[in-house]
């Protein structure tokens, strides 16, 4: 069985059109996606001790991660601020990873003893850990990391080298730019990239060749939110999976489109995955 950590982030997002919170972040998003799909995962980071962190660390745990290596932290937990339309969600604010930022996670010789001991570990661009990206990496684990929307050359520079896989959403961008940016990744030293589109697909490429998936058609979408996370995460786990068993470009390609699946599956869920927090209930019912 694959073990897979989520490191880093967490936060929950606030529907102020709904008046609900929901867990999320891209480093839990990837371990509970990972658990879901049938790994062994856990997840490492920090929560705030407000009713947020108190939530979404209860939430974590009743999705059966292994969650002993977090902290709790005086503080704000990770916190977005986000509207849904017409199945859409959009961010607003936030407060830039609350406890998360202010008192990251400390990578040290016992961390670094613990991570050793998983196939996968992803993190992210909202993790605050870059400084720790080699000491992972050289525990010889699989790292991924999550770059969101960011293309700032100060940064591809000091997380590529260090990784196996990049991920990128690049929704925004033309399909000649994400081609260009996916080159880019490459010669900053990330050997395999792939970049998520939304409703547009996805592209991954090996250094070698660029290898493309649509998206799922839908009827309806109930929230996009971690569409994203759940593309990669279906991908990363059924290439690593059976690699092994099949030629590479066909290992590709059903990993391809099992991410497809898995990622449509996510747009039927509320919020990232579901666990929402009534604000006007004072009995902190998930």
């Amino acid at each position: 069985m694959l073990k897979t950590l989520g490191l880093g982030d967490n936060v929950v997002d606030e529907y102020l059109d709904q008046g609900r919170l929901y867990p999320g972040g891209n480093a839990l998003n990837f371990a509970v996606f990972a658990a879901e799909l049938g790994c062994q995962s856990a997840y490492m980071g920090v929560f705030g001790d407000d009713l947020a962190g108190q939530h979404v660390r209860r939430a974590a745990a009743a999705k059966g991660l292994d969650i002993s290596q977090c902290r709790v932290e005086r503080g704000e937990n990770g916190h977005a601020y986000v509207e849904l339309r017409e199945g859409e969600r959009r961010f607003l604010r936030s407060n830039r990873g609350g406890v998360s930022r202010e008192k990251p996670l400390q990578i040290d010789a016992a961390a670094l003893d613990y991570i050793a001991g998983f196939n996968l570990v992803c993190t992210s661009v909202h993790s605050y850990i870059n400084h720790a990206l080699p000491l992972i990496k050289a525990t010889g684990v699989k790292l991924a990391y999550d770059l969101s929307e960011r293309r700032d050359a100060e940064l591809l520079a000091a997380v590529c080298p260090h990784l196996d896989f990049a991920f990128s959403s690049c929704g925004k961008l033309s399909p000649s730019e994400t081609l260009d940016f996916i080159q880019t990744l490459h010669a900053c030293g990330a050997p395999m990239v792939l970049a998520t589109r939304g409703a547009e697909g996805a592209l991954f490429s090996d250094s070698r060749q660029v290898f493309s998936q649509a998206a799922v058609n839908l009827d309806r979408v109930i929230d996009t939110m971690a569409a994203g996370d759940g593309f990669l995460t279906a991908f990363l786990v059924n290439l690593l999976q059976n690699q092994a068993a099949s030629p590479w470009d066909l290992a590709v390609q059903e990993a391809l489109r099992s991410a497809a699946a898995f990622s449509a599956k996510v747009c039927q869920w509320e919020g990232s995955w579901g666990m929402g927090l009534d604000l006007n209930s004072n009995d902190g019912t998930v």
